[in-house]
């Protein structure tokens, strides 16, 4: 069974290995979201880019496994997929102690990573925010799953912003908006 999932784990970027070695897949279709593996599809609930299954009765079940045409399937590891590319590294220099300006940086690492992921060049943006990219993101064709993926993490990310700074997100917006370009200078440069 799974115990943990990695730190960066999304839906799109991870297959899930079972006990007996298969590879399970996600896919979305309009019937919802599932694991594939071959001809075999299990129905997947995604509740905060974890899987989550429910037994019959609705138990949840989340990171264990499911039985299709009576054979259990016992889910052992998250590994990446083909699609997967690493986060950048955030390197914070050592003299940096402000815990707002490292939350900053952290989003604007992990924004450049998701445009170059979805293959946006964020100066031709009108305004850079997660909006603006996502919204040309599904200009370019990428996946509603890896769109999900990515508000869901950048909007956490911004949140931790927000509850550093301690104010409104409108005014944790505004304060970031001016130090985003560098930010995202230092992390191109890196």
């Amino acid at each position: 069974m799974i115990t943990t999932f990695p730190a960066d784990y999304s839906t799109a970027t991870y297959d899930l290995i079972d006990t007996a070695g298969n590879t399970w897949r996600f896919a979305h279709d309009d019937s919802g979201y599932h694991l594939i593996c071959g001809n075999l599809k299990q129905p997947v609930i995604e509740s905060n880019n974890r899987p989550t299954f429910f037994a019959p009765g609705y138990r949840n079940i989340n990171l264990h496994g499911f039985t299709i045409d009576g054979t259990r399937y016992e889910l052992s590891e998250a590994v990446p997929n083909a699609n997967w590319t690493p986060p950048p590294e955030v390197i914070i220099p050592p003299a940096d102690t402000d815990a707002l300006a490292a939350k900053e940086r952290a989003f604007a690492a992990m924004l450049a990573h998701y445009a170059a992921a979805f293959q946006i060049d964020l100066t031709t943006l009108p305004d850079i925010n997660i909006g603006a990219m996502l919204t040309a993101a599904q200009q370019a064709g990428v996946s509603p799953e890896a769109i999900a993926d990515a508000s869901a993490i950048l909007m956490a990310l911004f949140n931790d912003v927000v509850v550093e700074s301690g104010g409104t997100s409108g005014k944790a917006w505004e304060g970031m908006k001016e130090r985003l370009p560098g930010y995202l200078g230092e992390v191109v440069q890196d």
